[in-house]
C-alpha cells in the first residue's frame, strides 16, 4: 500500500508545504485549499491535532507512490526530462507527471499532450501501447531525468 499524500504551494510565498488535502467551506465564498498536516504532542496528556496550511489550489499535487532512484519522491506536475542521441546532437523531451482518471494511473505527457487531455480526455492522447508507453512505472522513472515542478519552471514545457 502506498502512502496517501499530497503537496502545494503556501499562499504567504513561503514554499512547498506536504500533508493530506482538504477543501475547507468547499463551494462557498469563503472556499479554502489547505494542506493538513499532523502533529503528535507528548507530554502528560499525548494529543494529536492538525494544522491547516493554505495551498494555492493550482499548485496541489498527490504523490505518486514513487521515489525517483530510491531517493526523491515523485509528485503529479514534476517534470522529467529523456535525452536522445542524434546524429546532429542531443534532444531533450520533456514530460510533466499528469493523473489520467480513465486509467486511474499517472502517467509521463508533454505539454501538448497535458493540454490536450485537460481539454479533450483521454481521447486526445491515445497512443499504441506497444513500445514505451508513457504510464509512470518505477522503471520508466528511473531512466528520466528529474528537472522541476511545473509551478516552479512552466517554461519547460
Amino acid at each position: 500500500m502506498r502512502d496517501i499524500k499530497f503537496r502545494g504551494l503556501r499562499t504567504d510565498g513561503q514554499g512547498w508545504v506536504y500533508g493530506y488535502y482538504g477543501i475547507k467551506g468547499f463551494d462557498t465564498d469563503i472556499e479554502r485549499h489547505c494542506i493538513m498536516q499532523s502533529t503528535l504532542n507528548s507530554g502528560s496528556v499525548d494529543s494529536f491535532y492538525f494544522t491547516d496550511i493554505d495551498v494555492l489550489p493550482e499548485s496541489v499535487g498527490q504523490f505518486t507512490g514513487l521515489l525517483h532512484k530510491g531517493k526523491t519522491e515523485v509528485y503529479q506536475d514534476d517534470i522529467f526530462y529523456d535525452e536522445i542521441e542524434h546524429d546532429h546532437g542531443d534532444e531533450r523531451l520533456f514530460y510533466v507527471i499528469t493523473w489520467i482518471n480513465e486509467r486511474a494511473s499517472f502517467a509521463f505527457l508533454t505539454a501538448q499532450e497535458r493540454k490536450d487531455y485537460d481539454e479533450c480526455g483521454l481521447s486526445a492522447i491515445e497512443r499504441d501501447f506497444e513500445g514505451f508507453y508513457y504510464e509512470l512505472d518505477q522503471d520508466s522513472l528511473d531512466k528520466m531525468h528529474s528537472k522541476s515542478k511545473i509551478h516552479e519552471n512552466p517554461e519547460l514545457l
